[in-house]
């Protein structure tokens, strides 16, 4: 089971959002969580939630249905067997009502609670094994090793400019910037509180925002300190790998992006 896999098949980067391989069959699951009532046009192709008012979005089983070619069209580049891909919309609130102006859309459209009654019933439906479980499992690899994720510039995509940002380390007790850095310790000027790993965080928010590589100097400008000996040493306190030597050191942050700090 793959969640949100991200592939080029040669034209287009498409993404799922959980990807099940069996040696049977391939699912494609697009999970929507979305509370009212649906109302899937399959005439128009579009979904209507009827909430307070009603609003139009795409239609998420056109959306799986490329997404099934898409993944037919990159498998074809790796394997000559013809494995059996389906698709499944799941709903993941409860609470949520499914309509519809086809008598089918129920066997693509269903509650989170259905997905594994789901499942056994393509497994009764697809009787020939295509792959044994370790070549599922290289084939599993193989689109994890294939994953590329989607790298957003987040403040060109909402009109931010950099001088804008808000700089500095934030308390993690009363969420004010900045701290001082004193003692080798971050000092809230707001609530008084002391951490010493408060940096950790603004260093994640730093690689989201910018870039995952960076220098001494841009941490120093980033967090508001002058010292570039303090950077050095919080900066090996971390671990973090490198590459260069002395002033031309550049770090990278691929790790921190990747946590959940």
């Amino acid at each position: 089971m793959l969640h949100h896999v991200r592939i080029f098949d040669g034209t287009h980067y498409f993404q799922i959002d959980t990807l099940i391989i069996t040696g049977k069959f391939i699912l494609i699951v697009e999970t929507k969580n979305m509370s009212g009532t649906l109302y899937f046009d399959t005439e128009f192709n579009q979904l209507i939630r009827k909430n307070n008012g009603e609003v139009a979005f795409s239609d998420p089983l056109l959306q799986v249905k490329r997404h099934r070619a898409q993944l037919r069209k990159w498998m074809l580049t790796l394997t000559s067997k013809h494995l059996p891909i389906e698709s499944l919309v799941v709903i993941s609130n409860p609470r949520t009502i499914i309509q519809s102006s086809s008598t089918t859309v129920h066997q693509k459209v269903i509650h989170m609670g259905q997905l594994p009654f789901q499942i056994a019933a393509l497994q009764e439906k697809y009787k020939h094994e295509f792959l044994e479980r370790e070549q599922a499992l290289k084939l599993a690899k193989e689109i994890a090793r294939k994953h590329c994720p989607l790298e957003l510039d987040i403040l060109k995509k909402y009109g931010i400019q950099p001088k804008e940002l808000i700089r500095g380390v934030k308390c993690p007790t009363c969420r004010c910037f900045p701290c001082t850095r004193a003692y080798g310790k971050w000092i809230c000027r707001n609530c008084g509180a002391e951490s010493k790993e408060a940096h950790i965080a603004a260093l994640r928010e730093y690689a989201l925002l910018f870039r995952t590589e960076f220098t001494n100097g841009d941490v120093r400008k980033f967090l508001g300190i002058d010292s570039t000996s303090t950077v050095n040493k919080m900066l090996t306190k971390m671990n973090l790998p490198f590459k260069g030597e002395k002033r031309w050191r550049v770090y990278s942050l691929e790790c921190l992006k990747k946590s959940k700090l």
